[in-house]
């Protein structure tokens, strides 16, 4: 049921965009959003099942396996929105890139950091720092609408 309302939801939502003042980048934003969260209970649903951690707050926060599956899965979707938004010009969507980027910095020093004697720590530390190389590499930021403008301009 949960999946067939988020597979309808874009329908949805472009259909309240037809009879609401809603502006097309806006639903995009909710559609982002709530695909994020969607997708992170999905995430730990699946570690629940797999590595046999309760299904509570508690136990999925404090579990090294959930907070490295977590800063992964959080970098990757970040330098996906960063590639993307580089090649597209969309300077807003790789500032928010780069902010979920910074969350995940971060978490790693706050939560991660707190209890470094596991193996997924470490994994999890070097993983996010070989994806931040990746994104200096890959993905400069897009240049302002007025820095466009001077240069052909100028």
């Amino acid at each position: 049921m949960q999946t067939v309302f988020m597979i309808l939801l874009p329908i949805y939502l472009f259909k309240i965009q037809e009879i609401t003042t809603l502006k097309r980048s806006h639903l995009g934003v909710i559609l982002g959003v709530t695909y994020f969260f969607w997708l992170n209970g999905i995430l730990m649903r699946a570690i629940h099942h797999i590595a046999d951690v309760p299904y509570r707050f508690r136990s999925l926060f404090s579990s090294p396996l959930v907070q490295t599956s977590l800063s992964i899965y959080w970098s990757l979707i970040a330098i996906t929105l960063m590639v993307y938004s580089s090649r597209k010009k969309l300077r807003w969507l790789w500032i928010s890139g780069a902010s979920l980027m910074g969350v995940v910095v971060v978490k790693l020093f706050v939560i991660d950091l707190s209890k470094s004697d596991s193996i997924e720590r470490i994994i999890s530390f070097i993983t996010v720092g070989l994806i931040l190389l990746l994104v200096g590499y890959f993905s400069p930021i897009p240049p302002t609408k007025t820095k466009k403008n001077e240069a052909t301009n100028g």
